[in-house]
């Protein structure tokens, strides 16, 4: 691997995890705003052939899926589709499905509406901890 390539943004599978994990448990492991988002997803990525999601994390607050391929051409099409996917989730809260924005200021980055960025810093007993330090009075 070159120096250009190990710093560059990929939604390839790693082939040695085991696990490849289904459209519901990605549903489940997330709140309801992204539903939408993942069904979608999941459509499109389907009318490639022999395309699979296998996984998804939380990544600065936007919705990071990985996929695997058996074809170099297919790959590069299916990882622009969850590129696009990725970058449409920064604008949707992933609590109600409202538009919403990266909450960069907290220690772990969600995307949230108002609404829900004041329900989660409510539900918590010191919300100060929640921020980064020498954010804490962004709000």
């Amino acid at each position: 691997m070159t120096k250009e390539q190990k710093g560059r943004h990929s939604n390839r599978y790693r082939y040695w995890y085991d696990k490849v994990y289904t459209k519901e448990e990605i549903k489940d492991y997330f709140h309801e705003g992204w539903n939408d988002l993942i069904e979608s997803s999941f459509e499109l990525v389907s009318y490639f052939p022999d395309a699979q999601i296998c996984s998804a994390k939380r990544c600065m607050g936007m919705l990071h899926m990985f996929a695997k391929a058996e074809d170099e051409m297919v790959m590069h099409a299916v990882e622009g589709v969850l590129w696009k996917i990725e970058r449409l989730s920064s604008k949707i809260c992933e609590k109600c499905g409202q538009s919403g924005q990266r909450r960069t200021e907290l220690k772990v980055v969600h995307c949230l509406c108002n609404n829900c960025y004041l329900i989660h810093l409510n539900d918590n007993d010191d919300p100060m901890k929640l921020f980064k330090k020498g954010r804490e009075g962004r709000f």
